[in-house]
């Protein structure tokens, strides 16, 4: 009885942990580029290039996050793999 306790709330760990990392995916996924004259409270710059720069620099802000948030996910679909098997192991060696 106690195995089958463990058995369960080990899958529903997994479930939740599953659940978090889908979520930090999705952040990942839709992180905004904001262009560094934006951020600065400008306006976009009438020259070309320093234009294309702040949109660069934003670019370059928007995958740092974004890395950020899919290293927490990966670590977090980790979780939920461990959890499943630990589980499962548990499910198989309780009888």
């Amino acid at each position: 009885m106690l195995m089958r306790l463990v058995e369960v709330l080990l899958a529903i760990g997994g479930c939740v942990a599953g659940l978090v990392s889908a979520g930090y995916w999705l952040k990942a996924s839709v992180v905004p580029i904001d262009p560094i004259w934006s951020k600065q409270g400008g306006v976009e710059p009438g020259v070309h290039s320093l234009s294309q720069d702040g949109w660069i620099s934003g670019m370059l802000e928007a995958a740092l996050e974004s890395a950020r948030l899919n290293k927490i996910a990966a670590r977090w679909t980790a979780a939920t793999v461990v959890l499943a098997a630990i589980s499962a192991l548990v499910g198989t060696f309780s009888g």
